[in-house]
């Protein structure tokens, strides 16, 4: 199995689900399934039900400092009618995101300041690449920042957001504008939070094509000692 950089891109939205709990050190099980941001410089209309839900998920996820989280992604191809279904852990904290696959292939991407390094169990080869200046890298790492840290509110000049329903499950819809990049694949995002936004239980997206990628969060974990393996890549 082999990914690069515009794989990880496409996957940005995909590692949005993590939780949005306090600054202390809590954890949440759920099987499957900064500070607050400025009002965007953008004008754009939003629902008052949605701006109030925004500010409160952005309260809430401000103090965020690292978050670890086992996940399921599962891929349906609509082509194929058939479905990829990939787990494993991820983890972000400052300038570091390690995303580790471990079934049904081993393979392990580590971004480190400006370098990512990744491996996998096909060629057990370790690959660098510095992706200092490159145009994507900084895209994605910005829209990493901006779900991370909950600051929704920020993504509102790119997507028209929706409030599906609040009750059993908080969930939110985000469809990329007709001017945004992501317009060019992405039909919509739906972020689902568990009780009541306390943090999120999964995203589920869909592409212009029809496929969809629907990741569900475990055994999440905010704000505690990140193991040093983590950031390694290689047989684990």
């Amino acid at each position: 199995m082999k990914f690069n950089l515009w794989a990880m891109a496409g996957c940005v939205f995909v590692l949005a689900g993590v939780p949005a709990r306090s600054a202390e050190p809590t954890s949440a099980t759920d099987k499957p399934t900064e500070p607050a941001a400025p009002a965007s410089t953008v004008s754009v209309e939003i629902e008052p039900d949605v701006e109030s839900v925004m500010r409160t998920l952005e309260k809430r996820m401000a103090d965020i400092r690292s978050v670890q989280a086992a996940f399921v992604q599962e891929k349906t191809l609509s082509i194929l009618d058939s479905k990829v279904v990939i787990e494993g852990t991820m983890a972000l904290e400052g300038e570091r995101f390690a995303w580790h696959v471990n079934a049904p292939v081993k393979y392990s991407m580590v971004l480190i300041d400006d370098a990512m390094r990744q491996w996998d169990e096909d060629t057990g080869r370790v690959q660098r690449q510095s992706l200092k200046g490159n145009p994507v890298f900084n895209a994605v790492m910005e829209q990493l920042g901006h779900w991370f840290s909950g600051r929704y509110r920020q993504l509102r000049s790119d997507y028209a957001v929706t409030l599906l329903e609040r009750e059993p499950m908080l969930r939110l819809r985000f469809s990329p504008r007709a001017e945004s990049a992501a317009a060019k694949a992405v039909k919509h995002v739906t972020v689902s939070f568990r009780d009541g936004g306390e943090y999120i239980h999964g995203i589920a997206i869909e592409d212009l094509s029809g496929d969809t990628t629907v990741l569900t969060f475990s055994d999440t974990v905010v704000n505690e000692p990140i193991a040093p393996e983590t950031w390694r890549v290689g047989a684990r």
